[in-house]
């Protein structure tokens, strides 16, 4: 059986200004920042609201550790954006996540496609239903894409992707 089509919306490429914005918001938690992604982010939430038919909003998890050491956890603040606006509720604790090397320590796409490889495991049925899944940034895909792979065992309906920015090689607004 053809999976579905997997949408990535995103508002920035990660790089410049953005990337700059973002930083500063996961890592020194700076309200500034905080506020111009969230702007943005609100923007690109009108843009797709009247095509976005979702009925649950999944956010890929962050380990407590790092949440600890940066302060904060931009996750759950946008998550929650996210959710007000669309008028989504969130399924959280759905996506378990086990405990793996940081993704932005590692060399190349391959490199994180193999060490993000049967990373999820989904805890809830969510069968027929329609999924917006979050991230913060999309580099080389391999988080998504493992997230998806994970999802997809439970045969969601649709999957739709939302990050705050993504890489200028991840430009494709489709995985598949």
């Amino acid at each position: 059986m053809l999976q579905p089509r997997i949408y990535l919306i995103s508002f920035g490429i990660y790089q410049g200004f953005w990337r700059q914005q973002l930083v500063k918001a996961k890592f020194k938690q700076d309200i500034f920042a905080y506020l111009i992604l969230e702007k943005a982010l609100t923007a690109t939430l009108d843009t797709y609201q009247n095509v976005l038919h979702v009925d649950h909003l999944i956010s890929i998890p962050t380990h407590p550790v790092r949440t600890f050491v940066r302060g904060g956890n931009i996750i759950s603040h946008f998550e929650h954006k996210i959710a007000t606006r669309l008028r989504t509720p969130t399924l959280h604790d759905i996506l378990k996540k086990r405990f793996i090397r940081r993704q932005s320590k590692l060399e190349g796409k391959l490199a994180r496609q193999k060490n993000i490889k049967h990373a999820f495991r989904v805890t809830e049925s969510i069968a027929g239903t329609n999924l917006l899944l979050f991230d913060d940034v999309c580099t080389t895909g391999a988080t998504l894409k493992a997230a998806i792979k994970a999802l997809q065992q439970q045969k969601p309906q649709s999957i739709t992707c939302i990050t705050l920015l993504r890489s200028a090689l991840e430009v494709s607004s489709t995985f598949r």
